[in-house]
C-alpha cells in the first residue's frame, strides 16, 4: 500500500516516479534516474552507470514513505556471483512539483542521509522529469 505525504494522489510517488529524471549536481556530475513501472531503475551518476543487464545484473527500487524524508532503496543483485548478498544504495527524495524532486544519494558509511538539513548543500540535487518522446 502506497502512503503519500502530499494533499493529492496525483502527487503521490507511484504516480509521479515512473520515468526519466535529469539534473546536474553541485560537483557538475550529471545524474539520471529512469524508473520503470516493473520497479526497476537505472542510475547515472557521472561516469558510473548502474543498471540491469540480462544475465548479469539486475538493479529495482524500493519506496518507503513511512519515514520522513522519504527513502528509495536501489538494490543490486548480481547474477555472476550467486553467494553474494544484494548490495543497496540508499537516498532521500522530496516531491517539489509534479516534474521536479530533490535527492540526496547516501554513502557507503550511512546507507540513508538523515535529513536534507544534515546533507551539505553539493550532496544534493535536483531533478527534472524529462518529457516523453511522441
Amino acid at each position: 500500500m502506497i502512503i503519500s505525504s502530499c494533499s493529492s494522489t496525483k502527487l503521490s510517488p507511484a504516480n509521479i516516479l515512473p520515468g526519466k529524471w535529469e539534473g546536474v549536481s553541485k560537483k557538475g556530475k550529471i545524474i539520471v534516474l529512469e524508473f520503470k513501472t516493473n520497479q526497476e531503475v537505472e542510475l547515472i551518476h557521472g561516469q558510473v552507470k548502474l543498471k540491469s543487464a540480462k544475465g548479469k545484473r539486475k538493479v529495482v527500487y524500493e519506496l518507503d514513505q513511512s519515514v520522513s524524508p522519504n527513502r528509495i532503496k536501489l538494490i543490486i543483485y548480481q547474477y555472476n556471483n550467486l553467494t553474494t548478498k544484494p548490495k543497496t544504495l540508499g537516498m532521500i527524495y522530496k516531491i517539489l512539483a509534479p516534474d521536479t524532486i530533490l535527492i540526496a544519494i547516501g554513502n557507503s558509511a550511512v546507507e540513508y542521509p538523515e535529513s536534507f538539513e544534515k546533507v551539505s548543500p553539493k550532496d544534493k540535487t535536483i531533478l527534472v522529469k524529462q518529457a516523453i518522446a511522441q
